[in-house]
């Protein structure tokens, strides 16, 4: 008993750090934009002090619990950090691998410390639950005084959505899917009706959230947690089919609710996303009278001469554009397609390039591990939550109701976690807002059906995965190499095509930065069919070739531009430039 009051104020401490995370990381992206700036500093304090008191935590245990989870996560920690070594990215991969680290340790020391107690696995998963909750009724205060946060305004294709405390409809309500199958555990357990009345009001709080949104991936996510949740719960199998059935009628009526707002024809469109014009003198050349395309419509737009003659307004089993970069983002893995272009990052990496879609990632967790640590990674991933998922249900038969249910709101929350990274590009992003609370149910997933090992057994799995790690490192060089050399003889070509770069067919440009400037040479009809893109050190980095638009040909290198061996004469670029009217800024020091 003195043992389990000493734990006590841990456990406490370690369940309000867990909200705490939860809650600042929404507010790091936040709709409050004077809170973004200081709640970004403090997600990273309060994930290092939710790992110290985790570490903590888990030493003040007589019996050390390790189980197979703890060497298969140290195996995905070390594939991030082994990534380091083949990307064009290295400090960028080392920090992110090192922060996903951080995060996997607190998990993985919270399952070591809760192991097999009961109580402490429901006091950890109601941390979740009230990050959720501050988030959901954060949101609802928001809306009250300060309307125009809350919400996103409708436009001519869009209606008006719903965004609480997050940055945008899909932010905050992320976290909040996962927690759905979490709270409605809650609601269960609570022991007196007041308790059990503010669960169930703050599970209407989420659900009513996501449905306002309109974020289709957190809908189905939430709603697929609270199946996964019904359907394990210790029920008779009659009860569970009913439970599942009523769910999926749930979200029929959910998803239906979300098509009743409708846009506005009337609101004026969205400002283009593209960079504000550079300042501009008289041009000593011709060129094209016709603005260049954006960045953003280099795939998906028609060819040129051929006019958009339908809209594409967001509809209820639409992709919203995620298709088309879906398509692209796997294409770009195939180039490096064994273990890829290095750990977080996926935003540099991916171009959104795509017409009907407007994001620097592509909106989905399993595209974006193929992008990052390719097949290899990807399959690890896959492979830890599915052993995860397996191993818990098939546990979970021999246990007691109460133990069985704990069982079935940490795999509830998992499978919330899982839908949602078909949506979205977050499982690896420690950033996100939902990421901590997806893995800490994997881990008391984990804790609560895995076998104990002692440390001894740990270490093998745990060096045999540290070898292979570094025997992929060449091949990872490799890959890189070998890309390489593919989109330089793709962008030789176009470049032999082009000729000359100050040649009567050159038409227009396009200023994406101080350090990358584009040249458009006219084909035919088509005054920007042909683009050469070129760094501060002259190199070409970039071609396109849009006269297979709508799917031009690109051959790049922007996210590795040392390798590049095609160069030109930087100053002659510029004089060009400047020929077309464009008046670069001074480079300061």
């Amino acid at each position: 008993m003195r043992e389990v009051l000493d734990r006590l104020p841990f456990e406490r401490a370690l369940q309000l750090s867990i909200a705490a995370l939860v809650l600042v990381t929404v507010l790091s992206q936040g709709a409050l934009l004077s809170w973004i700036g200081p709640a970004r500093k403090l997600r990273w304090a309060a994930l290092f002090i939710l790992a110290a008191l985790a570490v903590g935590y888990a030493l003040r245990r007589r019996d050390r619990w390790v189980g197979f989870v703890h060497p298969a996560a140290a195996a995905l920690a070390l594939l991030a950090l082994a990534s380091v070594l083949w990307s064009s990215f290295p400090r960028l991969a080392f920090e992110r691998a090192a922060a996903f680290t951080v995060l996997l340790t607190a998990c993985g020391a919270l399952a070591a410390g809760a192991a097999g107690r009961s109580q402490a696995l429901r006091l950890h998963l109601h941390g979740v639950v009230l990050g959720a909750a501050a988030v959901g009724y954060g949101g609802l205060l928001v809306l009250a005084f300060r309307h125009d946060r809350a919400v996103e305004p409708a436009t001519s294709v869009l209606p008006a959505r719903y965004q609480g405390l997050g940055g945008g409809p899909n932010t905050a309500m992320m976290v909040l899917a996962v927690a759905v199958p979490l709270t409605a555990y809650a609601v269960l357990e609570a022991r007196r009706s007041i308790g059990r009345a503010v669960a169930g009001a703050t599970l209407l709080v989420l659900v009513g959230s996501i449905v306002a949104s309109g974020s289709r991936g957190a809908l189905v996510a939430g709603f697929g947690g609270l199946f996964a949740f019904g359907v394990l719960a210790p029920l008779s199998v009659r009860r569970r089919a009913l439970t599942g059935a009523a769910v999926l009628v749930l979200l029929a009526i959910a998803a239906l609710v979300t098509r009743i707002p409708k846009p506005n024809p009337s609101a004026p469109p969205l400002p283009s996303a593209a960079q504000p014009a550079p300042a501009t003198h008289p041009h000593s050349r011709p060129i094209s009278p016709v603005p260049p395309p954006r960045l953003e419509d280099d795939v998906g737009h028609p060819p040129y001469g051929i006019g958009e003659t339908t809209k594409m307004p967001r509809t209820l089993f639409g992709s919203s554009g995620r298709a088309q970069a879906w398509s692209g983002a796997i294409q770009l893995g195939a180039e490096r397609p064994l273990v890829g272009f290095g750990f977080g990052t996926e935003d540099h990496v991916f171009v959104d390039r795509y017409s009907d879609f407007n994001s620097n990632v592509p909106e989905n967790s399993y595209i974006g591990l193929f992008l990052q640590l390719g097949l290899v990674g990807l399959v690890a991933f896959v492979a830890f939550y599915v052993w995860l998922l397996v191993r818990g249900v098939a546990a979970s038969t021999r246990m007691q109701p109460a133990d069985r249910r704990v069982v079935a709101a940490c795999a509830g929350g998992v499978v919330a976690g899982l839908v949602l990274a078909g949506f979205q590009s977050y499982l690896y992003a420690v950033g996100n807002n939902a990421t901590a609370a997806v893995w800490i149910c994997a881990f008391l997933l984990a804790a609560a059906t895995g076998p104990t090992w002692n440390l001894r057994r740990a270490l093998p799995p745990i060096l045999i995965a540290a070898v292979a790690c570094l025997l992929l490192v060449p091949i990872g060089r490799a890959e890189r190499a070998h890309r390489a050399h593919l989109q330089v003889d793709g962008m030789q070509r176009v470049a032999r095509e082009v000729g000359a770069l100050d040649g009567p067919a050159l038409d227009s440009y396009r200023y994406l930065s101080l350090h990358f400037e584009c040249l458009l040479y006219r084909r035919g009809r088509d005054p920007f069919a042909l683009e050469l893109c070129i760094d501060g050190a002259g190199r070409v980095v970039e071609t396109i070739d849009r006269r297979t638009a709508p799917k031009p040909r690109i051959h790049s290198l922007r996210d590795d531009p040392t390798r590049s061996t095609l160069h030109v004469d930087r100053s002659e670029v510029t004089r060009l430039l400047h020929e077309l009217d464009l008046s670069l800024p001074k480079e300061t020091g």
